[in-house]
């Protein structure tokens, strides 16, 4: 079970890799040992701040966080398919929204974007191969198509702002495609492409692309690698990543034709599935699912990308009590955004409640998310 193995890359563009911090060139082996571990929330964060969103209008699921410059845009990609925009102080300002069949309106999201040279909002449409501009007061601005090879569909995408250009993850049976729009200009091409076996089982997750400073980083599946490359489609590093006894190998996925047969062998054989990816500065946040989703356990762990693996758990806690939390977003200066679930923390005991107090006030019910703003 500890097999893995090597992706197969075309690269399609071959050019001069620019200068790279050094932090960015970490190459070698994250060793993650994931396991049932509760960390504590003073731990894990040297400094953390929090941020009640407030109630004037409720978010039903977070999705994704951006901070941008001075508010918060949270997406919920599955109940409202909006951004929801709040100041720093978390008061709510609008929403963003034009759900429809319309020129300037979208079925679904999937993910979104912001830049903030030009205070644009991107957002994905769920499958389609395209995007739609909104400026930050919710006003369309022109829909986009990316011109691919057939039978593509989208999964994330990320924007490398000082480029003016967009990076999307595109996925088909037989391999990924990253495909590069540029902003400018208006025209897309493909640039990268990934062929793997896993991709026959449509495990791609909207977290799956991140990046910091002008490297983007790709966290594959089920190979257990995080690809580092930059603009021009030059690989810069692999770091390998070692779940000890929770990979799958090789012969086992050659034996999977769907996600239905790959769950059935989770409840036998767990292995680490559905990844996410955030990235700061100089560390990354790793998600893995270990098993399937009744008897497993989620694995997270922090990598610093000097010295490989940092911290691992799968849950937080204050005080001993558990935060029922979602890993958001980033912002500059190694913070991550983690979203507090308003539910389980009315669901919590009065006495539980005295214990995390300092984060909610005890005898407050919560209706909306709470940020947690915390550096590694």
């Amino acid at each position: 079970m500890k097999n893995s193995f090597v992706l197969i890359f075309i690269i399609t563009t071959l050019v001069c890799s620019c200068q790279l911090p050094k932090e960015s060139l970490f190459n070698g082996t994250a060793y993650l040992a994931p396991a049932k571990k509760v960390f504590e929330l003073e731990d894990l964060f040297s400094a953390y701040e929090v941020v009640h969103l407030d109630e004037t209008k409720l978010v039903p699921h977070v999705s994704k966080i951006i901070s941008g410059g001075s508010r918060f845009l949270v997406l919920d990609a599955w109940s409202t398919g909006g951004v929801f925009v709040f100041d720093e102080k978390g008061n709510f300002e609008h929403l963003i929204q034009s759900k429809g069949s319309g020129p300037d309106q979208y079925a679904s999201l999937s993910d979104f974007q912001y830049s903030a040279r030009h205070e644009k909002l991107f957002l994905m449409e769920r499958s389609k191969l395209g995007f739609l501009t909104f400026d930050l007061n919710g006003k369309f601005l022109e829909k986009q198509s990316i011109k691919t090879d057939p039978g593509l569909s989208s999964h994330t995408f990320v924007l490398i702002d000082e480029a003016d250009k967009l990076f999307f993850d595109l996925g088909y049976s037989g391999g990924h495609r990253i495909f590069r729009y540029d902003l400018i200009t208006h025209e897309s091409e493909k640039f990268l492409s990934l062929d793997s076996l896993y991709l026959k089982l449509n495990l791609s997750t909207n977290m799956t692309m991140a990046h910091s400073g002008k490297l983007i980083s790709y966290i594959s599946p089920l190979e257990y690698q995080i690809l580092k490359f930059n603009t021009d489609g030059n690989l810069q590093g692999v770091i390998d990543l070692d779940l000890g006894d929770y990979h799958l190998g090789k012969d086992d996925l050659k034996a999977l034709d769907d996600t239905r047969a790959l769950s059935d062998l989770m409840k036998t054989n767990p292995a680490g599935i559905t990844p996410q990816l955030l990235e700061t500065e100089d560390y990354y946040w790793v998600f893995y699912q270990i098993g399937d989703f009744q008897t497993g356990f989620p694995s997270m762990n922090i990598i610093d990308k000097e010295g490989g693996s940092k911290f691992q758990f799968s849950e937080l806690s204050y005080n001993g009590v558990p935060l029922f939390h979602r890993f958001a977003g980033t912002m500059d200066g190694n913070r991550f955004i983690v979203a507090l679930n308003p539910e389980h923390i009315n669901a919590l005991s009065a006495e539980q409640r005295k214990r995390i107090e300092k984060l909610v006030p005890a005898e407050k019910e919560v209706a909306n998310f709470i940020l947690l703003i915390g550096k590694i």
